[in-house]
Formats: C-alpha cells, sequence, structure tokens
C-alpha cells in the first residue's frame, strides 16, 4: 500500500497555543503592565480566567465546544467563514472580548483608563499572536 496523504495536526498537537497565547499576550500587555504598576502574570490569569467564565455561561458556549474553539481562541479570532453559527459568533466576541479586558482591568486602573487601555491591549494581544 502506498501513501497517499498525511495529516499534520497543527491546532495544540504540533503548535501548542496556550503557550503561544501567553507569549503574545505578555509581548502585548508588559509596557502597560509597568506603565500602571500591576502584575503581568496575575493580569494574565485574570483576563484568561474572565474569558473562560465568560465564554462556558455564553450562548455560543455548546457550539464552540463541539467545534473545538476554546475561550482562549475566542479571545482572538474574528471567526471568518459562510456558516451562519459564525455570523452569531463574528456579533457576539467584541462584547465579550471588551467584558474580558475591562473586567480584569478595573480593580487595576482609573475609571476613566479601563475602556481605552482595554481597547488597546485586545488589539496589541491579537496582532501579537501572528508573530508568537
Amino acid at each position: 500500500m502506498t501513501l497517499k496523504a498525511l495529516l499534520f495536526d497543527l491546532d495544540n498537537t504540533l503548535v501548542p497555543e496556550m503557550a503561544n497565547y501567553e507569549l503574545a499576550f505578555d509581548a502585548a500587555c508588559r509596557d502597560a503592565a509597568r506603565r500602571h504598576s500591576f502584575d503581568l502574570l496575575k493580569f494574565r490569569v485574570a483576563v484568561f480566567g474572565s474569558a473562560n467564565d465568560l465564554w462556558q455561561r455564553s450562548e455560543t458556549f455548546a457550539y464552540c465546544s463541539r467545534l473545538g474553539i476554546g475561550s482562549a481562541t475566542s479571545l482572538l479570532s474574528d471567526f471568518p467563514g459562510e456558516r451562519p453559527e459564525f455570523a452569531t459568533l463574528r456579533q457576539w466576541a467584541p462584547g465579550y472580548r471588551e467584558r474580558c479586558w475591562t473586567g480584569a482591568l478595573r480593580p487595576l486602573v482609573h475609571d476613566g483608563l479601563v475602556k481605552g487601555l482595554a481597547a488597546e491591549l485586545d488589539a496589541a494581544f491579537r496582532a501579537r499572536l501572528r508573530s508568537h
């Protein structure tokens, strides 16, 4: 029998997703942590913890679980594609991401800075992932 195809599973098998997410997060948030004097590791734990909690309580949880989409992935994805479920995810994701970031930032920075800093860090994290 001749081998006709070989499949490689990149997603968290050959490419460790969470380690890359953590590296990208730290690179994106390190300067803000210094500027605002908060612990980067505790902040990461807070954002990822909030992401997981909100993701599990969302109306999209069952669908995402069936597809293998986790909470950290939901912080990063724009959910491209034609499936009707992806349209729901595209509508849901921006508010989800904002709640994750603002919830983690509220105890750390002045209220007037929370929303802007959350948007800045969300964009930086998503951009940094491409290089990790």
